[in-house]
């Protein structure tokens, strides 16, 4: 049997001109592939938390990216509320999936922006550079942003399997 493991990222975002929902299947970095089997088979710590950011930069997460050069080449965008990325609020895995679909992570901006996707990390503060990435995700067109809008995203983790 052969499994795909990865991420869906869904997207609301909430502006004085309504809604607008948005699903993408994310990249898993080999970074966050090799952890992800290393904390699997006792060979890694499992990361206790994981913290979901924005990036604003015109990037293209690509399986290289690693959480020391991430924020930097992707831009993050730290404009949203709270001192830190939030935190992933992850379920108990069921049917082959975990999510934070009961603690969506919402950012209500404090200064506007353009967001170009989202990833996920183990390190908490906004713009660190250390740890490991796990998901990024760029959406299907940039999301321009100002001050008082909300973007919830809602993270699933999977395996799929190819039988």
């Amino acid at each position: 049997m052969h499994g795909k493991p990865g991420f869906i990222w869904t997207l609301e975002h909430l502006s004085k001109e309504g809604v607008v929902t948005e699903v993408q299947h994310n990249l898993m970095p080999l970074e966050g592939l090799n952890h992800w089997i290393d904390a699997l088979l006792g060979k890694t710590p499992q990361q206790a938390q994981w913290h979901i950011g924005l990036f604003s930069g015109d990037y293209t997460p690509v399986p290289g990216d690693a959480a020391q050069t991430f924020p930097v080449q992707a831009t993050e965008f730290t404009g949203y509320e709270g001192a830190t990325r939030l935190t992933f609020a992850a379920s108990a895995a069921s049917g082959g999936e975990a999510n934070n679909h009961a603690k969506v992570a919402e950012f209500t901006f404090t200064t506007p922006g353009t967001i170009y996707g989202g990833f996920l990390a183990s390190a908490a503060g906004k713009g660190a550079t250390s740890g490991v990435l796990l998901s990024a995700v760029r959406f299907a067109v940039p999301k321009p942003k100002e001050v008082g809008d909300i973007l919830r995203l809602k993270v699933a983790l999977g395996l799929e399997s190819d039988d």
